[in-house]
């Protein structure tokens, strides 16, 4: 074809006819998308889109929407390479996460990152399969892009196309060649099953470490609780007297808190063992919650869409991240310097309000008014200037000097 039949219009109903094969794509491979659903009662909209168990193994949900020529969007990480038509490269642009914005149901684009990979459920795929380009058989100059049309084959060996290419110029129908069309789409993983049980096993074992850190706990308050109440005990069985003077014992008393006694090992004996009850009654009740817990934590009937985040979506969020972290200091500076001008502005408001001084403080500021009323001196420049401004101020000083000094004796007098 020659270059007039690449201009703007017929390149934009080739990326029409390229969306048309995307669709018809995406119906194909759309087949065992029954177990998919949308759950509106998530809160998350990258959690809504969830799967029933068992999933199958022919799952694969595709990534479609608009087709554009726009190299960014694969660069971004927010679409994908979708073939190269007489050199030129067409992608698919990234779709919203929230499937309920979509007219169709694109599952794919609602799967969630995960950094975890026992989270992943799901992969990321990639086959590479063909798209059949047949132009008319005419002049040249007359063929345009809107006379190509593109047919799509999933699974065509070179050989296949050799044939049909030839079998096509033979019957003097069409010119035909063929380029790879490239399909993205999520699969479950090989041992997904596998990853559903050491979830499950992680989660009872958590749910185990939780429960003996409460009987710990448990345990220790209440031994704690013991020990306060049998301290308190003993001081109360200490006699009470006036300051100075000790209360003698009577001979019951005497009795009753004799160490090493009978009575004694018996009201401890009978400590440990209502000690014991209460632990053992306490490790009872926790053993049942933790059962009945442990009997709620089974496989899910239903699971997300879940991937492991690919290394080129790490290094975009880095970025991403950096930049707004460059964005959010430099707001901050700006904003410390408005806070810092405006303090200054209301500081010098709140001065010119103060009421006039009296005092030391009235001779202070007149002084300095007639110092700077003073002036006449010539200017100096380099070291002159530095000698000329070090013996006023020295001047100044000891003028400010014996002026407060002079003041402060007629306060005094």
């Amino acid at each position: 074809m020659d270059a007039h039949a690449f201009c703007a219009e017929g390149l934009k109903v080739l990326e029409n006819k390229l969306a048309n094969v995307v669709w018809k794509v995406f119906q194909i491979k759309s087949q065992f998308n029954s177990s998919v659903f949308v759950n509106l009662a998530a809160e998350d909209s990258k959690s809504r889109v969830q799967v029933s168990r068992p999933v199958p193994n022919e799952l694969k949900p595709p990534f479609a929407g608009p087709v554009t020529q726009n190299p960014q969007v694969a660069k971004d990480s927010k679409g994908y390479f979708l073939c190269k038509l007489f050199g030129i490269p067409f992608f698919v642009a990234h779709q919203s996460s929230d499937v309920l914005s979509h007219d169709v149901m694109l599952a794919a684009w609602g799967v969630r990152n995960v950094s975890k990979a026992d989270a992943a459920l799901f992969a990321h795929k990639e086959e590479v399969c063909s798209i059949m380009l047949k132009v008319p058989m005419k002049d040249p100059k007359q063929l345009t892009l809107l006379d190509v049309d593109l047919v799509f084959y999933d699974q065509l060996s070179e050989g296949d196309q050799a044939v049909m290419a030839k079998d096509m110029e033979e019957k003097g129908h069409f010119h035909c060649c063929f380029a790879n069309f490239h399909v993205n789409f999520l699969a479950p993983v090989t041992d997904i099953e596998d990853l559903l049980d050491s979830q499950v096993a992680r989660h009872k074992e958590k749910a185990e470490k939780v429960a003996k850190n409460i009987i710990r706990s448990s345990l220790k308050q209440r031994q704690k609780a013991e020990k306060q109440a049998k301290q308190k005990a003993q001081k109360g069985k200490k006699p009470k007297g006036g300051r100075g003077k000790k209360a003698a014992p009577s001979s019951d008393d005497a009795k009753s808190i004799a160490p090493g006694s009978d009575q004694e090992e018996q009201d401890i004996n009978e400590i440990a063992g209502r000690i014991i009850q209460r632990a053992e009654a306490e490790q009872l009740k926790v053993d049942q919650v933790l059962e009945q817990q442990l009997a709620k934590i089974s496989k899910p009937t239903y699971i997300p869409l879940t991937k492991l985040t690919s290394p080129d979506e790490k290094q975009t969020c880095s970025a991403r991240g950096l930049l707004m972290q460059a964005a959010l200091k430099e707001a901050q500076e700006l904003e410390a310097a408005q806070k810092k001008s405006k303090a200054a502005a209301d500081n010098k408001r709140e001065l010119s309000k103060q009421p006039p001084k009296i005092g030391i403080l009235a001779c202070l500021e007149k002084f300095e008014k007639s110092r700077e009323q003073a002036g006449g001196i010539p200017r100096a420049k380099g070291k002159a200037k530095a000698k000329v401004r070090s013996a006023k101020d020295k001047d100044d000083k000891e003028l400010a000097t014996e002026g407060v000094m002079k003041l402060g004796k007629h306060l005094l007098k």
